[in-house]
């Protein structure tokens, strides 16, 4: 083999590693943390998020090569096969190691044939390994004939040698590759294929090699910052973030203004300088760069010693609560919302200060910088020149607090909303977003309401329509009714009225402009960002009383079966409106969930439940007739048979976590970057939830399988619509793992037997049936979604808050103006030329549409986490609440991150905690899944969005799994797949 340690963004001299070496994934996703990191084995809390639970990526298929990496360094290897829950991978050295799949950067997808894997594999493990050995290399025995691996390991040295020459003929680009993409101003995305084109000058994508592919991966990511890779399974679809150029200019202006700074010490040391201290004169001869740093040093202590006198410092990621506690007071900015919050006004920071901020701000908040590059060396050496945290890891998490004892940040801030991806508007790291954002401002004030489906609507008259939400909803998407059919008491008509937005603007729109790049609304407990405008949505759009609407209509008998659908633009009149928690106490209050709440609340007493949300939906009724009452029970009925319809099909029926925090009596601000301030008072936040319980039980939320029952019907429907007529939309659905056991026998053989009275089947059963169905994935045909047990299915139901459903609308309306215009169905047709979207319009949409609505998914969970946090903090460390001395804790997954711990829920809260492995749990064998440990908080840490607990005693164990002959065909060859080995 050729010497290539010389060559340009070699690899040779980073994979030669000794027998027994971890393959440890550094976290080159800038901004994810431990919980994102953990988010394949997360426990979901609504639909939405079991829906899109699992990324949209393909799976690797033996033959595939991938990148692997090791401490910081990094080994091809190909995949040969998935055991259980760990993947199996062959290194060009010769080594196999098991690893779980996840934060892999780059494939070449069939680089051998399947076939040519067989060769080796009777000399690798076919089961999953001991914990302690996942993620270790080993070579395999002097038993093993030379030439068993050799074609293998000869075809990834070669490609390697490709690459290489590849390298040194583009060094000159290649070696700039950040300079040649970034844009100026705004965070840009693009795939490597997109890259490559532009840095090697390939016009034609189709000509890329994939040894090109890879030489510009590897350019990419040598280069010490500027580029993010976006998922924990890039190598599928994913897309570099690239960061502006202006926040570049930001970073290095720092960096350099540090190291002048550093050398100026260093000076001091190893001169004859009267004072080795950092407080350099005016004027003294320091360099310009130094001068700056060492003033901010010297206004940062005085401004944490300020902080201090009101508020405790904490190594757990935040600021204790203030020292001057305020009463709730009206405020503008609140409105009907108290605040108990006061902004005091100390001083300002210079510009260059405020440059050095932003640059904390990237390092902690928005976390986009390489753990193990340059630059992220620069924080912790800022921390150590202002001395106020001696004795503290300085990390990302005391560099948050410090940006929160600088008042920057407010001491509760949430870091889920400076998410990049996310580009919410007001955080001034794209600009895009607030032009665009600005753009549909101006046009709403010249925005005349022009309905383009008027002539075909039709009038509901007095039927009654009801829109189930929750109290604080701002916008009314939906709303359900029942026709009866006379003469025939097992047949009705369920009809479902969404908001028609999409026949009042067209798609280029400056509206509908923000509305693709934002995706979908996003909600946060403290704040709301609308994806459309709420003013025009409050006062055209969200359902009320005499509104367009687009009704999805279906003929359903008792037994759940559809007879007969139809789609109809249409005016509604009689509209109730209802919330969650009255349906449940009005249909069964005895079964349902809301009879057994918890609630912690951290600050003012009493409650503040008083104080209205603001914005809350003022139209609802907390009562309804035996009339209202009776068709509510009828539809809950229809929608529980059309749910055994899907059962059958496949379906789950998964009971949610119902977690939530509220939060009150606090004012909404941004990051303070030029002005000093000082926050007195806290937010109250109010976590209500329920007791855990993993086996199947007999207690339902009614209200909410009501609702999600029919909605579910409605995009069956709507998909039944479209695709009998070949309208490309965005239609959503499952893929199987061709490596795992089928999820249909497991669901009829193991699953099924053990559902309760409530059609759950236990938890730990449900865990293993997802991780059995596959990914979900987007396209612009039907597919099956196994899942939730449908052959086609298409988001309808919220068009004022996701542009995926916007598409889906403007599709069917141009479908039924055709249809009205031609006296034709369209049925069966070919023609698509009357669409706004074409099927490669949509095609081309559907990456940044699904990646989009993936990241708000994971945000409005790690929102809520931060609030959950935020108030356990308060409770735990400030004794703000009382809380339970121990908890009782379910034992449910392999901390991936850490094998020396174990994912938990607390029957008491339902928190997701980690355990640690300790004497005590060792005594016993160890922590295994199905376990109830009592164990006590050790710690709540802000930062991650974690609590770690110590266990004390072990309650009770789960009964060893014994694997019936019945399904053991299922696990042949996946031996180890029903228990996670330890």
């Amino acid at each position: 083999m050729e010497d290539t340690r010389s060559e340009p963004g070699s690899l040779q001299n980073l994979i030669t590693r000794s027998h027994g070496a971890n393959i440890v994934d550094e976290p080159v996703v800038p901004e994810a943390d431990a919980r994102d990191l953990r988010d394949r084995n997360a426990i979901f809390q609504d639909s939405d998020q079991l829906l899109e639970k699992i990324d949209d990526d393909a799976f690797l298929e033996p033959g595939d090569m991938v990148e692997l990496s090791a401490d910081g360094s990094t080994k091809l290897a190909v995949y040969i096969r998935t055991l259980g829950r760990q993947a199996q991978f062959y290194t060009a050295e010769g080594e196999w190691c098991h690893r779980f799949l996840g934060n892999l950067w780059w494939a070449h997808r069939h680089f051998v044939d399947a076939s040519e894997v067989e060769a080796i594999l009777p000399y690798l493990p076919s089961t999953q390994v001991p914990m302690e050995e996942l993620n270790e290399l080993h070579f395999m025995g002097i038993e093993v004939p030379r030439d068993a691996g050799a074609k293998l390991i000869d075809k990834m040295n070669k490609f390697l040698r490709a690459t290489n020459e590849i390298y040194r003929a583009h060094a000159d680009t290649l070696d700039h590759v950040y300079d040649l993409v970034a844009d100026e101003k705004h965070l840009k995305y693009a795939t490597l294929t997109q890259i490559a084109s532009k840095v090697l000058r390939i016009s034609d994508v189709s000509q890329i090699l994939q040894p090109e592919l890879f030489a510009t991966h590897r350019a990419c990511m040598q280069t010490d910052v500027g580029f993010a890779v976006e998922s924990s399974n890039h190598w599928a679809n994913g897309e570099y973030e690239i960061m502006s150029k202006r926040e570049m200019t930001v970073l290095r202006q720092v960096r350099d203004w540090l190291r002048e700074y550093q050398e100026e010490l260093t000076k001091r040391v190893y001169s004859d300088v009267g004072h080795t201290g950092s407080d350099f004169a005016p004027n003294s001869g320091v360099s310009s760069g130094a001068q700056v740093i060492a003033e901010f040093v010297k206004k940062a202590r005085q401004i944490v010693t300020n902080s201090r006198q009101f508020r405790s410092f904490t190594d757990s990621g935040g600021i204790g609560p203030s020292r001057i506690q305020l009463q709730p007071q009206l405020s503008n900015i609140s409105g009907i919302n108290g605040t108990a919050i006061k902004h005091v006004v100390l001083g300002s920071f210079t510009e260059k200060e405020s440059v050095i901020l932003r640059f904390i701000e990237i390092w902690t908040a928005r976390r986009c910088l390489r753990a193990k590059s340059q630059l992220s060396a620069m924080g912790p050496m800022l921390l150590r020149a202002i001395g106020m945290y001696d004795g503290f890891n300085l990390d990302q998490r005391t560099g948050f607090t410090f940006l929160q004892e600088m008042g920057v940040f407010a001491p509760w801030e949430n870091r889920v909303a400076f998410h990049t991806r996310l580009a919410l508007p007001g955080y001034h790291f794209d600009t895009l977003t607030d032009e665009l954002q600005g753009k549909a401002t101006e046009s709403v004030r010249h925005w005349v309401p022009e309905d383009s489906m008027k002539h075909l609507r039709k009038d509901w008259g007095n039927l009654e329509v009801f829109c189930i939400d929750n109290v604080a909803a701002q916008e009314i998407d939906d709303g359900i009714s029942l026709e009866k059919i006379e003469g025939d008491d097992s047949k009705f008509w369920i009809h479902v009225h969404v908001a028609n937005p999409t026949a009042f603007f067209s798609p280029e729109h400056p509206m509908s402009k923000y509305a693709v790049q934002l995706t979908e609304t996003l909600y946060l407990p403290e704040k709301l960002y609308p994806m459309l405008n709420q003013y025009i949505t409050q006062k055209y759009f969200s359902l009320e009383k005499d509104r367009p609407a687009l009704t999805f209509s279906a003929k359903i008998n008792t037994n759940g079966d559809i007879l007969e659908s139809k789609i109809t633009p249409s005016t509604i009149h009689n509209v109730k409106h209802f919330s969650f928690e009255t349906i449940a106490q009005e249909l069964a209050p005895e079964t349902t969930e809301f009879s057994s709440v918890n609630r912690l609340m951290v600050g003012h007493n009493p409650v503040p439940t008083t104080i209205p949300k603001k914005n809350s939906n003022k139209h609802i009724s907390t009562t309804m007739d035996d009339s209202q009452r009776q068709t509510l029970k009828t539809l809950k009925e229809l929608g529980a048979a059309r749910q055994r319809q899907r059962q059958l099909n496949g379906a789950v029926n998964i009971s949610f976590r119902f977690l939530d925090a509220s939060v009150y009596c606090m004012e909404l601000t941004q990051p303070y970057r030029k002005a000093i301030r000082r926050i007195d008072g806290d937010p109250t936040i109010v976590v209500t939830t329920g007791e855990f319980d993993p086996t199947p039980g007999d207690k339902t939320a009614s209200a909410d399988s009501l609702v999600s029952n029919i909605m579910l019907l409605t995009c069956e429907i709507a998909a039944l619509w479209t695709s009998s007529r070949g309208i490309p939309v965005i239609y959503r659905g499952t893929r199987e793992n061709p490596d795992l056991p089928s999820p249909y026998e497991y669901k009829r053989l193991v699953l099924d037997p053990l559902v309760g009275p409530n059609g759950v089947p236990p938890f730990l059963k449900t865990i293993e049936y997802m991780s059995l169905v596959g990914r979900a994935y987007s396209s612009v045909n039907p597919v099956r979604h196994q899942i939730i047990g449908t052959d086609a299915y298409t988001k309808v139901t919220s068009p004022l808050r996701r542009y995926g459903d916007m598409v889906a609308h403007w599709q069917i309306e141009a479908a039924l103006r055709h249809e009205a215009e031609t006296g034709k169905s369209l049925v069966g047709t070919t023609d698509h030329s009357y669409l706004p979207f074409s099927r490669a319009q949509v095609e081309t949409a559907l990456p940044h549409i699904s990646k989009r609505e993936s990241h708000i998914s994971h945000a409005k969970r790690n929102a809520q986490l931060h609030w959950v946090m935020q108030a356990m903090f308060r409770a735990f460390y400030f004794k703000e609440a009382k809380l339970p001395d121990t908890f009782e804790v379910y034992i449910w997954a392999v901390d991936t991150l850490n094998f020396e711990q174990m994912q938990g829920i607390t029957k008491e809260l339902r928190l997701d905690v980690l355990v640690k492995e300790d004497k005590t749990t060792r005594a016993q064998r160890g922590l295994e899944r199905g376990d109830w440990w009592q164990a006590k908080i050790d710690e709540v840490d802000l930062y991650k969005r974690q609590i770690v607990m110590t266990p004390l005693r072990l309650i009770s164990r789960a009964e060893p799994e014994v694997i019936a002959d019945s399904i053991a065909p299922l696990f042949s060859g996946r031996k180890g797949f029903m228990q996670t080995p330890k």
